[in-house]
């Protein structure tokens, strides 16, 4: 498995976790980030002990099953989750700023990073650094829009079209 393929399987694990968690189960609700690290470990530990499975903190396959199962029979006991929005807030000037740091940076930079053909390898830091200013100068030449290395309403547009554009999505394969 290629390391985007674990990255999508992760953030799957992930997102079921969060539906259980958001649907009342006893788990913490963890971030879906494809990073599986000591929070998810614990969010499937804690699965795992619910379901009276061997409590390893790892996804084998019965475990994927029984997450799998659980998480699609309660999405249809509730109504849609809430989308969220990263402009619903006045960017000031319109922009973001270098240095700041903000969840719609955070998303940024998730999106740079998962963009198929762009392939930026950025930290998810949620701040606009160097390296995210430089990622999206260049993600502005190649889509010929305004190079500011900054998020405007222009890069948002066509970073959003790309990343729906290229990132299969969970549960369309």
């Amino acid at each position: 498995m290629d390391t985007r393929d674990e990255r999508l399987s992760i953030i799957e694990i992930q997102q079921n976790l969060r539906e259980l968690a958001k649907a009342g189960w006893d788990l913490p609700s963890i971030t879906a980030d494809g990073i599986y690290g000591q929070q998810t470990r614990e969010a499937v530990r804690r699965f795992q002990e619910i379901e009276g499975l061997p409590v390893t903190g790892r996804v084998d396959l019965t475990t994927w099953e029984v997450l799998h199962t659980a998480a699609r029979a309660g999405k249809w006991e509730r109504s849609p989750a809430t989308p969220i929005s990263p402009w619903n807030r006045p960017l000031a000037g319109g922009t973001t700023q270098p240095g700041e740091r903000t969840d719609l940076i955070y998303i940024v930079q998730l999106m740079l990073r998962e963009s198929l053909p762009y392939d930026f390898d950025l930290p998810l830091t949620g701040v606009l650094d160097a390296a995210t200013r430089d990622a999206l100068l260049r993600f502005q030449q190649i889509n010929r829009i305004p190079q500011t290395g900054l998020i405007d309403r222009i890069t948002w547009d066509a970073l959003a079209d790309a990343y729906n554009k290229y990132l299969p999505q969970i549960g369309d394969q």
